[in-house]
């Protein structure tokens, strides 16, 4: 597959940053207040800035949630399927109770343009960014470089104190998304393979993700990741781009008790509960212990996601992951992703053998609060089908697709 990219690169300045501390520093003199409603005045070196609406950015209020459906059902013509995005009521709670911030791109008459989503999650101190929509008649018009840039000036430096990295999942229908994450210092480590539907057609979407100096450096667990060799070629790609230091890899062997084994197939609990939106929340349980597997299961784009776990042993794992399978074969998933320890092979080994695979090495990824540190996780995934021949990625995306060996499912 020959790598597609967009030529934007004339569009900004060429600084390019590695952490998000030099993204805002670079930017500092630039004045970003979504409260009050902000522009961000950055002269171009090609005097495109001309040509295009430099949008005033303006934090969303409750009462802009019907715009804001509007914009996300006529973005991808109703078959979005994140159906609460379209949903007015939903919206304006999600306003009110700061679930998520949305912020406005405006004309100066005030008109809506567009919005672009944020998303804060305090307690394990990351923060999610993504989700654009920008009405039709003006695509191609307004200055989405200057408003994607200007968000994020605010937002970085808002909680900065509070919020230690952003992440977010962009499409690669097109490479703009990935350019301007880019831009602000947010990166690819990972693939999520045919992982989305949108317009109707399957898509793969990159993760992206930056982190401030700090996350890395001072609040990175110290313990050193132990790997099975499958996951060095994405554990070497992240390394080199921020230096992460020694890893241990290792083939550990799986020896799991087939009596015990047994016995919790036998007491195996399924719980599984639907909201109005279509989402549905699979709990899978074992009596008289601890134990959970928890995730996310989106009927409208046939995935599983969101997983959450805890085992006492490796038995418990192991009747988790068959039923997690079993459960995706009856429901007729096409993709499902887990994000697993980097510090314990055995466990990589039992979702590998379960036919996932490694596909990102994301550092500093899960917070501790009982150890103030963040520990390192692996991207395993599962998907069907050919990735599309029509992907478009940045040159940093591109070389992680060659990396992750994923050309082999386009012959």
């Amino acid at each position: 597959m020959e790598a597609k990219t967009i030529g934007l690169e004339a569009e900004v300045q060429d600084f390019i940053p590695y952490f998000i501390g030099e993204f805002t520093n670079n930017y500092r003199n630039y004045y970003i207040d979504l409260n009050i409603g902000s522009s961000l005045q950055l002269q171009r070196h090609d005097g495109s800035q001309r040509k295009k609406i430099n949008p005033i950015l303006q934090l969303a209020k409750p009462n802009d949630a019907e715009v804001i459906a509007a914009l996300f059902y006529q973005a991808y013509d109703g078959t979005y399927p994140y159906k609460e995005f379209e949903d007015v009521e939903e919206l304006r709670k999600m306003i009110d109770e700061r679930l998520i911030n949305f912020v406005l791109f405006k004309k100066k008459s005030g008109e809506i343009l567009g919005c672009l989503k944020f998303i804060l999650d305090f307690e394990n101190k990351r923060g999610y960014q993504g989700g654009m929509a920008v009405w039709k008649k003006f695509l191609g018009k307004i200055d989405v470089v200057k408003a994607y840039v200007g968000s994020c000036i605010f937002f970085y430096n808002q909680f900065s104190d509070s919020i230690f990295l952003w992440y977010g999942e962009a499409r690669t229908a097109h490479s703009k998304v990935q350019y301007f994450c880019k831009k602000c210092g947010v990166w690819p480590l990972g693939m999520f393979p045919n992982k989305d539907v949108f317009l109707n057609k399957i898509e793969s979407d990159l993760f992206v993700i930056g982190y401030y100096k700090k996350t890395l450096d001072q609040y990175r667990s110290k313990t050193i990741p132990r790997i099975i060799p499958e996951i060095l070629r994405c554990f070497t790609y992240s390394n080199e781009r921020y230096n992460l230091g020694p890893v241990d890899i290792v083939s550990p062997t799986v020896k799991l008790d087939p009596n015990r084994l047994m016995k919790l197939q036998h007491n195996l609990c399924v719980n599984i509960a639907e909201d109005r939106f279509g989402y549905v929340n699979i709990e899978l349980r074992l009596p008289n212990t601890s134990s959970y597997f928890k995730f996310l299961y989106t009927p409208q784009i046939q995935n599983f996601e969101k997983v959450d776990y805890k085992v006492n042993n490796l038995e418990e794992l192991c009747v988790f992951i068959d039923e997690f399978l079993r459960l995706g074969r009856e429901l007729n998933i096409r993709y499902c992703e887990v994000f697993v320890s980097a510090y314990k092979p055995e466990v990589q080994k039992m979702f590998l053998s379960a036919g996932l695979r490694p596909m990102g090495y994301i550092p500093s990824w899960q917070y501790n609060k009982k150890l103030n540190c963040f520990e390192d996780k692996i991207i395993f995934n599962w998907f069907k089908g050919c990735i599309s021949s029509d992907i478009e990625l940045i040159q940093e995306g591109w070389e992680l697709f060659q990396i992750l060996d994923l050309e082999k499912n386009n012959e």
